[in-house]
């Protein structure tokens, strides 16, 4: 996955801040675009609609797996103990912000519980992220599939 665009971030960014004084149903693309100080049309540059956003603001909460497993996989990274520790790193950066994290669950229930369009994408992200997870503990671990199966 690659980094976002800072413009970009500043959108998820806004969009975590309203979602928090707001429900989803009351967090409009107007509010998240004020509180990023863009326009409505700057945000619809960069997303279809409001779902497409809502999808980028839950899987930032786990991105890191995606850059820890694209370093990996490019000899970027090295597994092992090193690797272990920048995961814990990581999942202990992301549980110490509990109201992100709270936020997270419940767009995610919302959306998983909505027949939408956009609920294949969650699922298929979360595949995976759990794939990256299997990978990058393996890696850490010095486990590898021959191993495991």
């Amino acid at each position: 996955m690659k980094d976002i665009p800072y413009r970009k971030q500043r959108i998820i960014e806004a969009a975590i801040e309203v979602l928090k004084e707001n429900p989803v149903e009351r967090a409009t693309v107007r509010k998240i675009a004020q509180q990023a100080g863009l326009t409505t049309g700057a945000i619809y540059h960069h997303y279809k609609n409001k779902d497409e956003l809502l999808f980028d603001v839950i899987t930032r909460s786990l991105q890191f797996t995606h850059h820890l497993t694209d370093a990996t996989k490019n000899h970027e990274r090295k597994g092992g103990e090193e690797l272990l520790q920048e995961i814990i790193r990581e999942v202990e950066k992301r549980f110490s912000k509990v109201e992100e994290q709270r936020l997270f669950l419940i767009l995610l229930n919302d959306a998983i519980a909505q027949e939408t369009a956009i609920r294949d994408k969650y699922a298929e992200n979360y595949r995976e992220i759990i794939a990256n997870a299997y990978q990058l503990l393996g890696e850490s671990l010095g486990i590898y599939d021959s191993e495991v199966n």
